[in-house]
Parts: C-alpha cells; sequence; structure tokens
C-alpha cells in the first residue's frame, strides 16, 4: 500500500470561526495575489465562515468571485489598457454576460485575467487563479465527508493516507466545533477502512486537550498532529506529559515544522524550530516524531543542505535519535525547474544514500492546502517522475509503516494503531468500502482466523425493498456509462451526479443547464407517480419538481442521497423493510 503521509481532511468550516478568520487570512495573503483577486477570496471566505452564507458550489464560487473581480477599479483599469489583440482574445472568451456564461469559460476567463495582472510578476508562471479558487472551493466544501471524498477520488485503492487535524483555539471555547471534527473525521475511517489514519490535532490552548487525546487515540486515531505556531510551547509541561503518554505506547507525532503556514502572531512562527526538540528528544529518546514539510522545500534547492537551515537541523537531530522522521510535503517549489528543480531531486537522492536517513523520510502532498498551487494528483505524478521507482517505493510503501509502527507482532507496535483495528473491527456493519488486505489480516492477528469483514454496504440508505432507492435508481440508470449499468445496485448508491453521462454542467450555458435539469426533473417526477408515488404533506408537484431541479445540480450528491431527498418529497408504496 502507498501512503500519503501528510494530508488534511477538514474544511474551513470545521477548524475556523469568525475570531479565528485572521489566522486563516494569514495564509491567504502569503501567496501575493493581485489585490483585487486577493480581496475576492476574502470575501467570499468571510461570508461562509461568518454565517452570512451558506455552502457555495463550484459554479456560484467562480461566478461571485468574477463579479467581484469585474466591479473593481483595477480590472477597470486593465481593459483600458487592453492591446486590439487582446481586447479580441477577451471577446472570444465569451464572459461578457456573467450571470448566464459557463463556468468553463469563466475558469478560462479569470485564469486569462490573471496572467494580465500578473505580467510583471517573475512568479507569475506558477500562479493561477483557478489553482486559488479550487484550493477555496474544497475548503468551502459543506462537509469533512465531501472533503474526504474529493480526495479519495483521486486515489486507487491501494493507497492510503495520514490525515492531520486542526485546532485552532486560544482557550479552548470552541469545544462544539473541534468534538464534530473529532467525530466527523472517525466516521471517515469507516467510510474507507484500513485507508484513512487520522493523527488528532493537540493543542495546550484548550484545558481537557489530553482527555480528548486520550479518547481519540482509544477510538480510532493513531497518531498526534502538533502545530505549535498557532500559539502554544513545544518544551512545556502540558505537552511533556503528551510526549510520556505517546512515548510509552509507541504513538507517532507529526509536527508543522517551517516558518510558513498557519500562525496567530508572528512571534509564534518559531515555535516549530527543530532547535526546540533536542531537550525534548534527551528526555524522550524513543519518541517518534516526524517534521512536517522537512523545515522548507527552499532549503533543499540549493547546491546543499545548509547545517544550520531547518531542514540541516532536522538532519542532525536523525543523526542523533533512531525515531526522528521527515515528510517531502508541500514541496512545490523544484516545480519552478532549472536549477532549483535540479538541486532539490539531486539533495533528495543523496539523502536516500545515506543509511542513516534513508528509513526515516516520508512522502506527502499536503492536500488540500498545497491545491493553491497544484493538484493534487499532480503533485503525485511530478514526484513520480522525478524520482525513481526504488527511492518512491522507499517513501511511500517502505518506510511509513515503520513510523505508523504497524507491524502488530513487534514488541514496538503502536498501541493506537492496535485500537484502530478493533474499533474498525467492532464497527464493521458500517463499514462502506473494502478493506485492504493489511487490515484483514490485522484483524485474524488479533480475533483468530475465523474473523472476517461483512461486504461493505449502505445498509438501509440505499435499499432494495425501498422504493425511493430503487425507483432512483431505475430512473437514473438510463444516465449511466454502460461500466456503471453493469455494477450491482449496492454499488451504485455510492455513484456521484457528476459521473453519470448527463452531467456537462461546467460547460453549459446557465439558461441551457437549468432547462435541463428542469426536464430531468419533470421526467423523474412523471416516474415516480405513474409507479405509485404520492407527494408527501405539505408538497406540491410544482414544489417538487423545483426541489428535484435543485438536487440535479450538486454534482458531489450521490445517488444514495438523491434518493433520499427525493423520499422528503414523495411518498412511496414500499418504504423498507
Amino acid at each position: 500500500m502507498r501512503f500519503n503521509c501528510h494530508s488534511h481532511l477538514f474544511n474551513f468550516q470545521s477548524v475556523f470561526t469568525a475570531h479565528t478568520l485572521d489566522i486563516l487570512l494569514h495564509r491567504i495573503t502569503e501567496f501575493n495575489m493581485p489585490e483585487i483577486i486577493e480581496n475576492a477570496l476574502v470575501k467570499e471566505i468571510s461570508r461562509i465562515i461568518q454565517g452570512a452564507g451558506q455552502y457555495t458550489d463550484d459554479e456560484q464560487l467562480t461566478r461571485r468571485i468574477f463579479k467581484t473581480i469585474k466591479k473593481s477599479d483595477p480590472y477597470k483599469k486593465l481593459l483600458r489598457e487592453l492591446s486590439e489583440n487582446e481586447k479580441l482574445e477577451l471577446v472570444n472568451l465569451n464572459i461578457d454576460h456573467v450571470d448566464n456564461a459557463a463556468e468553463d469559460a469563466l475558469r478560462k476567463g479569470l485564469n486569462w485575467i490573471g496572467k494580465k495582472l500578473l505580467k510583471n510578476d517573475d512568479d507569475a508562471r506558477q500562479k493561477s487563479l483557478t489553482d486559488m479558487i479550487d484550493f477555496v472551493r474544497i475548503a468551502l466544501l459543506p462537509s469533512i465527508r465531501k472533503v474526504t471524498d474529493h480526495l479519495m477520488d483521486q486515489m486507487n485503492s491501494t493507497e492510503a493516507i495520514i490525515a492531520l487535524m486542526m485546532d485552532i483555539t486560544k482557550d479552548g471555547s470552541n469545544p462544539q466545533l473541534f468534538e464534530n471534527q473529532i467525530k466527523d473525521t472517525t466516521e471517515m475511517v469507516l467510510a474507507y477502512p484500513g485507508r484513512i489514519f487520522p493523527f488528532v490535532a493537540v493543542n495546550t490552548n484548550r484545558p481537557n486537550h489530553f482527555q480528548i487525546m486520550e479518547h481519540a487515540l482509544s477510538n480510532g486515531f493513531t497518531g498526534v498532529k502538533l502545530y505549535p505556531s498557532l500559539g502554544y510551547d513545544i518544551d512545556s509541561p502540558e505537552m511533556e506529559k503528551v510526549y510520556t503518554w505517546c512515548e510509552e505506547r509507541y504513538i507517532p507525532l507529526l509536527m508543522h515544522c517551517t516558518n510558513l503556514g498557519f500562525y496567530y502572531k508572528n512571534q509564534f512562527r518559531n515555535n516549530s524550530h527543530p532547535d526546540i526538540w533536542k531537550p525534548v528528544l534527551q528526555r524522550h529518546p524513543d519518541l517518534i516524531v516526524c517534521f512536517g514539510h522537512f523545515g522548507g522545500a527552499e532549503n533543499l534547492t540549493g547546491n546543499a543542505i545548509a547545517p544550520d537551515s531547518w531542514t540541516g537541523k532536522i538532519l542532525q537531530l536523525m543523526d542523533t535519535y533512531d525515531h526522528v522522521y521527515a515528510d517531502i510535503s508541500y514541496h512545490t517549489q523544484p516545480m519552478d525547474g532549472g536549477n532549483k528543480e535540479k538541486n532539490y531531486f539531486s539533495n533528495i537522492a543523496d539523502l536516500m544514500k545515506n543509511d542513516r536517513y534513508k528509513n526515516h523520510l516520508l512522502f506527502g502532498t499536503d492536500y488540500f492546502l498545497v491545491r493553491q498551487r497544484v493538484q493534487d494528483k499532480n503533485y503525485r505524478q511530478y514526484y513520480k517522475k522525478h524520482l525513481s521507482e526504488p527511492l518512491l517505493k522507499q517513501l511511500t510503501m517502505d518506510n511509513p509503516p515503520r513510523f505508523l509502527g504497524m507491524d502488530l507482532n513487534s514488541p514496538r507496535a503502536n498501541q493506537a494503531l492496535i485500537s484502530y483495528v478493533k474499533y474498525i473491527y467492532t464497527h464493521k456493519d458500517k463499514i462502506e468500502n473494502k478493506v485492504p488486505a493489511w487490515l484483514s489480516a490485522a484483524v485474524k492477528s488479533l480475533y483468530g482466523n475465523a474473523a472476517r469483514f461483512p461486504a461493505p454496504t449502505l445498509g438501509p440508505r440505499w435499499s432494495w425493498n425501498h422504493d425511493a432507492h430503487y425507483r432512483t435508481w431505475s430512473f437514473m440508470k438510463q444516465h449511466m456509462s454502460d461500466k456503471q449499468q453493469e455494477l450491482k445496485f449496492p454499488a451504485t448508491g455510492k455513484l456521484r451526479l457528476r459521473q453519470l453521462r448527463f452531467w456537462n454542467k461546467e460547460f453549459e450555458a446557465v439558461d441551457i443547464w437549468k432547462q435541463k435539469t428542469q426536464k430531468l426533473a419533470e421526467d423523474m417526477d412523471a416516474y415516480f407517480r405513474a409507479n405509485g408515488a404520492g407527494l408527501e404533506a405539505g408538497w406540491t408537484r410544482k414544489k417538487g419538481i423545483q426541489k428535484m431541479s435543485q438536487l440535479f445540480n450538486n454534482g458531489d450528491c450521490y445517488l444514495f442521497e438523491l434518493a433520499a431527498d427525493c423520499d422528503t418529497i414523495y411518498h412511496f408504496k414500499k418504504e423498507g423493510e
């Protein structure tokens, strides 16, 4: 199994509040986007997090940002300065009528505008408006489940992730928000069993952080995530208790380790400096800790790694302590090409020749935060192209299980991982996807050879014996591809609307798309009524069709979710057994 050892499944609404919004905006403004673009993004993020608006889908987000940009003085100034050829290019983009333009046209238009605004910027080559908009779009998805699905759609069943939580608080005043994030992340363990390894965030500013950590690591979590630049110290009595507990149980920690990222104030940006770990590791030499981002990719793009750089300091810790790791996540600097790229991969190759370092480096992408620069799948493809298969195997397949302590027969087995296996097996009736071979073997080693996982199912949420589910499947089957039609009924419940043949919302004008979804809703209504369905109390046919038309507009909607919504509109003769 290949691992992405640094990723995130939270969405902005599960982490940030109106009181912590400034921390997020610090991160956004670090990317030096043109002011009008930055303002448009900040406006949309603030609107959602502060509760002034509901979830905005891809098309709505793109359209809102485009409208904000078009109203700005810099955009109007840009129009006045365009050459005749540039004016013709703009006309050919078909974005004059923002309210009706296709989403794909708007996205191309945004990139075109961004390049014009950045034409005097040496960094323009790597800056794409749609990268930033996609980052915000993922971050504003309505649930952790949707963020998770977006990532897992880009991966195959032989790939796994370490999912790192985030806890932003000054005094623990947002307990429900963090509790919900833990609950929703735990549910992802059962949605993708054996492929998602969550790390619970510890922030000592939260009064009950230790109790929360203990409970999480006994109920589906496999490690601890630290983010000291959020305003707490690494070397403190509170953290000492965490280190002792984790060291005794061989539970790994992963810490954000670069002076960029999220921070409360500038004074906290160095709270993750590797030097701070020297006294900690002297007291806890068996502590397993990974330095996320390896101190920063910029330290690897020179002719050599400077000993006094954050990366050089991490290597010095590796020289001394046997259980120090680092991951190469959000390392986009080599993508500039030229000497940066050449030096970066030369330095990585040299490190992997060193017997001390080669077993302690991990691969990660930093999904979805890396989307500010590149798609997660493209990040992985880039490293696959520039690293030899033996090196990639070492980083993604050989080293991660050692870091995670996955050998349950070893005296250094991760005790939280044992609890993780037990947690999944205890809740085996709720798993939604097939378990990987390692998890089946682990369950047999704990419970005996007779232990088995049942076939994954959506249970009563997608049942052949429920007319709302069966009729939804039967109607939507005509919009499935030939391969999708060959799937057995249980598997079709996890198809999303954007995966079906009717979906081309991104490329159609708004009025044409509305006509299509209206017709689809009318046909579905007619089909339901022809097969004995009646309207539930409070619904009229017009209201029902309008609601279903809105449902067809959400490409992330599963068929089982569509059926559940239809069940609230219509009363079916057979509603489960």
